[in-house]
C-alpha cells in the first residue's frame, strides 16, 4: 500500500485564516506517501508566504503560484503536476481526518476500484453534522451500480432523494473522493462563470467512463461551514444563465449517450431543487427588499421552471418542501421571502 502514491491537490486563494489548519492536517497524515501540490491561485493576503514555509518545511509538498483565474483553473493546474496513482482534492479552509487518506487508499488496493467516496462532516462553529451519502456501511458499486446510482444522483435526484432537497449537490462534490489518476487527467473542470458549477460536470463525465466505485463510512472529510454565516453576501446575478448553460449540457450529455428518459427525470428534479440555492443567493445576499423580489419573481416567471413544475412529484416531497416548491410554483415570491429567513435560522438541521 506505500507504494500507491497519493496526489493531493489543494487550491488556495486568500484562506490564510484557515491554511494552516487544512495543511497540518495533511502533515499529520497516518498514510505518508502522498505529494501535497498547493495551487495559489494569485492570493493577496499571506497565503503565498504560508504556502511556501510548508512547502520548505516538508519535501512532499510542492506550491504553484499563479494569477487568479479561479478554482476550475486551479485544479486543473494542480493535476498537470501529479504524479500519484490517485487524485485527491481538498479545498483550503477544510481538512482531512488523520487518518483519513490511509483508510481510503486501503479500500482502493484491496478492492481495485475507479473511484472511491468517502462521507463528510459539516463543521459549525459550534457544532459538527456527519453527512453520509448513502450510510455509514460501505458499498461496492458494479457497472450498474455505477450507473443507476452514482451517474444517475450527479444528474439529479430520485423519487427517495427529493425528501432532502436541499442535498442535491452532497454527492457531486470533487473533494471527498479519490480518482485514478491516469483518468482525471482527461477531463478538466469548467470554470464556474460558464456553468455555474464545475463539480457535477466534471464527476459526470468521469463516473460514465468506468466500470467500478466504491463508498465507505467510517472516515471524514471535513467540510468548513464557519464562514458560510456572514451577514453580508454577495448577490451572483449571473447564477441562473450559468447554470441553464450545465442544464443544457446536462441534457445533450443525456441525448448523447442514450441514457433514457429516467436521466430526464432526475434533470428535471436538480433544476427545481437549485430554486433551493437561487432563493437563498437573492433572499440572503445584502440587496435591498425591493431588488430581492424583483430579482426573485423574475427567476419564478422562467419557461424552465414554469415547464419543470409539470413534471415535478409534489408528493415525494416533505410537508415543510412543499410548502416551499409550492410557494416557488405559485410565484409567492413575498411569502418565500419570509419562509427562507425562518429556514435560515434552521438550516443546519434542515439538510
Amino acid at each position: 500500500m506505500e507504494n500507491s502514491l497519493v496526489s493531493v491537490v489543494v487550491p488556495v486563494y486568500n484562506a490564510s485564516t484557515y491554511l494552516v489548519r487544512c495543511l497540518d492536517s495533511l502533515v499529520s497524515q497516518t498514510f505518508k506517501n502522498i505529494q501535497v501540490i498547493l495551487v495559489d491561485d494569485g492570493s493577496t493576503d499571506q497565503s503565498g508566504q504560508i504556502c511556501d514555509t510548508y512547502a520548505s518545511n516538508n519535501s512532499n509538498f510542492e506550491v504553484i503560484h499563479k494569477k487568479n483565474g479561479g478554482l476550475s483553473s486551479a485544479r486543473n493546474e494542480g493535476i498537470k503536476y501529479c504524479k500519484g496513482k490517485y487524485i485527491t482534492f481538498l479545498d483550503s479552509d477544510d481538512w482531512f481526518s488523520h487518518n483519513y487518506i490511509e483508510i481510503c487508499v486501503l479500500e482502493l488496493e484491496k478492492n481495485n476500484v475507479e473511484l472511491l467516496l468517502t462521507p463528510y462532516i459539516r463543521e459549525y462553529s459550534k457544532k459538527s453534522i456527519p453527512n453520509f451519502l448513502f450510510s455509514n456501511k460501505k458499498i461496492l458499486f458494479n457497472s450498474s451500480n455505477v450507473k443507476t446510482k452514482i451517474l444517475a444522483k450527479l444528474f439529479g435526484p430520485d423519487m427517495d432523494d427529493l425528501k432532502s432537497p436541499a442535498r442535491v449537490d452532497d454527492i457531486s462534490t470533487a473533494w471527498g473522493k479519490f480518482y485514478l489518476a491516469s483518468r482525471c487527467k482527461k477531463i478538466k473542470f469548467v470554470d464556474t462563470k460558464k456553468i455555474g458549477t464545475e463539480d457535477a460536470w466534471f464527476n459526470i463525465n468521469y463516473v460514465y467512463g468506468i466500470k467500478s466505485a466504491e463508498y465507505i463510512g467510517n472516515t471524514f472529510y471535513h467540510y468548513n461551514k464557519e464562514n458560510s454565516n456572514s451577514l453580508v453576501r454577495t448577490y451572483n446575478s449571473k447564477l441562473f444563465d450559468r447554470w441553464c448553460v450545465l442544464y443544457q449540457k446536462m441534457y445533450s450529455f443525456i441525448k448523447d449517450n442514450n441514457l433514457g428518459n429516467k436521466y430526464y427525470e432526475y434533470l428535471n428534479n436538480r433544476i427545481i431543487c437549485n430554486l433551493v440555492g437561487l432563493s437563498n443567493n437573492i433572499f440572503n445576499s445584502n440587496l435591498k427588499f425591493p431588488e430581492k423580489y424583483k430579482n426573485e419573481k423574475a427567476i419564478l416567471n422562467q419557461k424552465i421552471y414554469i415547464e419543470g413544475f409539470r413534471k415535478f412529484p409534489f408528493n415525494s416531497l416533505t410537508f415543510s418542501w412543499r410548502i416551499f416548491f409550492g410557494l416557488c410554483h405559485k410565484r409567492q415570491a413575498l411569502l418565500l421571502s419570509l419562509f427562507i429567513t425562518i429556514g435560515e435560522h434552521l438550516k443546519e438541521i434542515m439538510k
